[in-house]
């Protein structure tokens, strides 16, 4: 994986698990994360993702999560 790729999905990270953790349970998003990862590592730019993985990820970088108290 790139580092530019890298570097925006470690930026997600918490948006993407907090987001999936709505519509999930605590198993089914790491296996979903698990997913994504496995499936963005032979990536080598954001530009090879799938078109619905972009525009999640566009949308997570558009409005992240909050955390209150910090």
């Amino acid at each position: 994986m790139s580092k530019e790729l890298q570097q925006r999905i470690a930026a997600i990270k918490t948006t993407a698990l907090m987001r999936a953790r709505e519509h999930m349970g605590s198993y089914e998003v790491i296996n979903w994360w698990a997913e994504l990862i496995r499936n963005t590592r032979n990536l080598t730019s954001f530009n090879e993702l799938d078109e619905e993985t972009k525009a999640q990820i566009l949308k997570w970088e558009a409005h992240p999560y909050k955390v209150i108290g910090t």
